[in-house]
């Protein structure tokens, strides 16, 4: 008995995106992927990772300090990889993490942008936001010292 695949082409076209851009294989990639990118992207913004913890593999918050100084800046980044926009709920809980960190500042990082109250709200706090343009160069910063080397 052969089985019948109807929906075949259908899949392949519904997934012919991916692999083509960027920021929708980051949403996707496994956990261990997502980790290794956050990882990346703060050695390359010149931080040493002192704590790390990732939250249902949509969001990974790592508490740094600068490199090679002893009384350096800590903060803590926040990088999100959730399928709308950052909302400021998470902010709120990004920032109640920073308070309870005892770090003074954050940034966060978010692959699909903030919701205009978002915006307001980091306004006020001392929090710098960051959307899909920096999230993609971190990405290609990390396909051109990891991918290329096949």
């Amino acid at each position: 008995m052969i089985p019948e695949y109807k929906d075949v082409n259908a899949k392949i076209q519904a997934n012919a995106r991916y692999g083509k851009d960027r920021i929708q294989d980051f949403l996707i990639i496994p956990v261990g992927e997502f980790e290794k990118i956050c990882l990346f992207a703060a050695e390359q913004m010149g931080y040493f990772v002192e704590k790390r913890h990732i939250e249902s593999g949509e969001k990974m918050f790592l508490e740094v300090h600068e490199q090679g100084k002893i009384k350096g800046r800590r903060l803590l980044l926040g990088f999100y990889r959730v399928h709308n926009p950052v909302g400021e709920t998470l902010l709120l809980d990004f920032d109640k993490r920073r308070e309870s960190a005892g770090l003074k500042e954050g940034e966060v990082y978010s692959a699909t942008g903030f919701t205009p109250n978002a915006v307001k709200f980091v306004l006020e706090r001392p929090i710098k936001i960051f959307g899909k343009s920096q999230v993609m160069k971190i990405l290609k910063s990390f396909e051109n010292r990891f991918l290329s080397k096949k």
